[in-house]
C-alpha cells in the first residue's frame, strides 16, 4: 500500500514537473512573441513615416481662377501697375479668411502683448511698493528692539 502511495506521488511529482516545464515555455513563447509584436508596431510605425514623408513631397498641381489670386507683395520693376510676378513658385497660397485670422491673430498678439507689459509694469510697482513697506516694518521693529534694549538696561 505504501510503494503504491509513493508511486502515485512520484506520478503526481512528474506531472506538476511536466506543466511546470510546460508553463516555462508558454511563458518564453509570450514574451518572443511579445518582442516580436513590439518590433512589427515600430516597422508599421516606420513605414507609415515614411509613406506620409514621401505623400508630403509629390508635387501637386491644381488650377486657380485669376480672381482667386492676389500678391501682396510689390512685383519687381514694377511701374505703377498691380501684376502677378511671373513665377508663383517662392509663394504662399491660402484663402481670404485665412488672411483675415491671420491678421485678427497679430492684432490679437498685439493687444495680449500690450497687456503683459502692463501687467508687467504693474507687478514691478507693487514689488516697489512692498520692498518699501518691508523696508519702512524692519526699520520699525529695529527702533523698537533698541527701545527695548535701553529699558532693559534702565531695569
Amino acid at each position: 500500500k505504501r510503494l503504491e502511495m509513493e508511486d502515485a506521488l512520484q506520478e503526481i511529482q512528474k506531472a506538476v514537473e511536466g506543466l511546470k516545464q510546460t508553463h516555462t515555455k508558454l511563458l518564453n513563447e509570450e514574451r518572443r512573441i511579445d518582442k516580436e509584436q513590439k518590433m512589427t508596431d515600430t516597422e508599421i510605425q516606420q513605414f507609415q513615416t515614411d509613406k506620409q514623408r514621401k505623400l508630403n513631397q509629390v508635387p501637386i498641381v491644381f488650377a486657380l481662377r485669376l480672381s482667386q489670386v492676389q500678391c501682396l507683395g510689390a512685383a519687381e520693376g514694377s511701374d505703377g501697375l498691380e501684376r502677378l510676378p511671373p513665377e508663383l513658385g517662392e509663394h504662399v497660397v491660402f484663402t481670404n479668411e485665412g488672411l483675415n485670422r491671420l491678421m485678427s491673430r497679430i492684432t490679437e498678439l498685439h493687444r495680449e502683448i500690450k497687456e503683459v507689459k502692463a501687467g508687467h509694469k504693474q507687478l514691478q510697482k507693487d514689488f516697489r511698493v512692498r520692498k518699501k513697506d518691508k523696508n519702512v516694518a524692519l526699520q520699525h521693529i529695529e527702533d523698537l528692539q533698541a527701545k527695548f534694549q535701553d529699558i532693559q538696561m534702565l531695569k
